[in-house]
């Protein structure tokens, strides 16, 4: 028997041949009882311990795993079809490798030790052809009897060397999996621990799909940097809405939150914050180059380590997908015109940079356009965010435009733009001076309207109204000072479309929401009512009360058309019926249904003969 003392050298390792079958021989693992104990107690979970196993498959070189899991016997069977393992006494050493030192970054040298737990694997077989030709089988406990036997061989593990195969070769790992842990083992784990390794996987199961393709994997939409740091993959961004990216290391991905950190720490060192942001938001994935000094956090390569190498390399990333972002645009917008309205131009070859709301104009800013919205209250819809949520919006026009003037008010430009004048907002832009003359507000009881005598805008002139944002007693509310008196304004209010919807997107006042089955309605008559009667109320008295008893009258008549339309109905179902106990009833009905008729068309004469809007001279103060 060949033994193997704790201080010899791999490369002595020899098996003593017979004529017809090579003898066995046992080996001892060359690591301490600590180690041997907690080492498998390092890897979290069983998906974790099975990346160990296809990370060494893509250490050797192998083009193809085969993955085989029999219920039947609970044996897991993992092959690969690399060169197969020389020495199977690596496999029992902590800290070394039997491929390339040059290219291996993090000799831990655990990874067959992620396989010794436990709370996963009952037994454990490896069994090699090619470069080496063995079996190794053995249980968690194995390794605990093997260090603490010392000098004592029997207890060592056993090697059995087995016939060359010609042209077999790879390793193939054969784990008893405990019964805790069968129930877990399912496709989308192996598809998971399998991650992105250049090489193809395949696994038998009843009529699923045999191949196990990576779970993260690039649409040809994305865009590709090689850089010094590594090669970065990036996508303009879509929306609101931040994701993560991956660091991929050693074709492992990593939800980083290390990363995300220094991505925001380059962001705020980038002497264009704003596009730097844009390219934060942009990285998909990066594949890590170990040259540039960042690592990840070990054994599980979970994470990257926060240090000086990363941050250096997220500032490059951050960079360098700001330029190529910029070289990319400018290249489509090379003949573009000065004024684009999004929408309008499908075929254009830059017009994929208008479709992203919040990050296209960053960018585009950066080519020295404008986005402006060109506003259509005629109409509103809602739509429904949950069971008790909704958003209000009305249709927007955006345009794109190199010339149109640029101010730093929102609502400034909002009044502008429904003037019909095409003006951008920026936060940081100029705002032009404003000068209201005689204003009147109540914010109790007319909190969304306030009249002026004169508004004048610098560089514009006169306007009739200008809407601002105001801090009520309870919130930050939008209103709209209109010149004129209340009479004038409660006509304009009646007659112009926008203001009333303008009103409710802008403050989403639930007040005037109602919910009909399975949609929320907006209760148009009754905000217009509402924000008339309160203009009345504050400046107009007189008008008030014909505001009121105007209302009131409608909905008089409403319950008379209700009611004509019940008797009506009253009359039909007792039509048909000819006893003598149902023969009064017709009569007193057709009478009813006349007497209503007629006080129904007076109550509409007397409506149409008033006028909705009664013009007074004055502003009553």
């Amino acid at each position: 028997m060949n033994a193997l003392t704790n201080d010899q050298p791999i490369e002595r390792i020899r098996f003593a041949e017979q004529q017809d079958m090579v003898q066995a021989t046992r080996i001892r693992p060359r690591v301490s009882l600590h180690v041997a104990l907690e080492a498998p107690r390092m890897f979290s979970s069983f998906k974790r311990a099975l990346r160990e196993v296809f990370q060494n498959a893509y250490r050797a070189g192998a083009t193809r795993v085969d993955v085989r899991w029999y219920r039947e016997t609970a044996i897991l069977e993992i092959a690969d079809d690399g060169p197969g393992l020389a020495h199977p006494q690596i496999l029992l050493d902590a800290g070394t490798s039997s491929w390339n030192p040059g290219e291996i970054i993090d000799a831990a040298g655990l990874g067959f030790f992620a396989l010794l737990n436990p709370s996963y694997v009952e037994t454990l077989e490896i069994i090699s052809h090619g470069a080496g030709d063995w079996r190794m089988r053995l249980t968690p406990d194995d390794i605990r009897r093997a260090v603490e036997a010392g000098t004592n061989e029997e207890e060592w593990i056993p090697i059995e060397p087995i016939p060359e195969i010609a042209q077999a070769h790879g390793l193939i790992v054969r784990i008893g999996v405990t019964e805790k842990e069968r129930a877990n083992l399912q496709r989308d784990m192996f598809i998971e621990a399998r991650a992105q390794y250049p090489y193809q996987v395949m696994y038998v199961e009843n009529d699923k799909p045999p191949e196990l393709l990576p779970l993260y994997r690039f649409e040809p939409e994305r865009f590709r940097i090689e850089m010094t740091v590594g090669l970065a993959y990036w996508k303009f961004p879509a929306g609101l809405w931040r994701p993560r990216a991956i660091a991929c290391w050693e074709y492992v991905p990593i939800y980083s939150a290390q990363l995300d950190e220094a991505l925001s720490q380059a962001v705020s060192l980038n002497p264009n914050p704003a596009l730097a942001d844009l390219a934060a938001q942009a990285l998909v994935q990066w594949n890590v180059d170990p040259r540039c000094g960042v690592r990840p956090r070990l054994p599980e390569r979970d994470e990257l380590l926060g240090d000086a190498s990363l941050r250096a390399a997220a500032c490059a990333l951050v960079a360098a997908i700001a330029d190529d972002m910029l070289t990319r645009a400018r290249a489509d917008f090379a003949s573009a015109p000065d004024r684009i309205v999004v929408g309008n131009v499908p075929s254009e070859p830059f017009s994929e940079w208008l479709l992203h709301a919040h990050a296209s104009e960053i960018l585009l800013k950066q080519l020295g356009y404008a986005r402006a919205e060109l506003l259509d209250g005629s109409d509103v819809g809602i739509e429904r965010v949950d069971d008790d949520s909704w958003n209000a919006k009305y249709p927007v026009t955006e345009v794109y435009s190199r010339t149109a003037p640029i101010v730093g008010d929102e609502q400034l430009a909002t009044t502008l733009n429904f003037l019909g004048h095409e003006v951008a907002h920026e936060p940081n832009a100029p705002i032009p001076n404003i000068h209201i003359r005689d204003l009147y507000q109540d914010l109790k009881t007319s909190p969304f309207i306030a009249l002026a005598a004169e508004i004048e805008i610098e560089g514009i002139g006169e306007v009739p109204f200008l809407i601002q944002s105001i801090q009520s007693e309870y919130d930050l509310l939008t209103r709209i000072v209109y010149v004129g008196n209340a009479a004038k304004c409660v006509e304009w209010l009646h007659q112009e479309v926008w203001p009333i919807n303008y009103l409710f997107v802008a403050n989403q006042n639930g007040e005037w929401v109602s919910f009909d089955g399975d949609e929320y309605v907006f209760e148009r008559e009754e905000a217009l009512e509402q924000v008339m009667r309160g203009v009345a109320k504050a400046w107009a008295s007189t008008l008030e009360d014909q505001l009121r008893s105007f209302y009131d009258m409608q909905r008089a008549l409403r319950c008379i058309e209700e009611c004509l339309r019940s008797a009506e109905s009253a009359a039909h179902w007792l039509e048909p019926h000819r006893t003598l106990a149902a023969q009064e009833y017709p009569a007193h009905l057709a009478v009813l249904c006349d007497q209503i008729r007629v006080t129904k068309d007076l109550l509409s004469g007397a409506l149409e003969c008033r006028a909705l809007v009664p013009r007074l001279n004055s502003i009553d103060k």
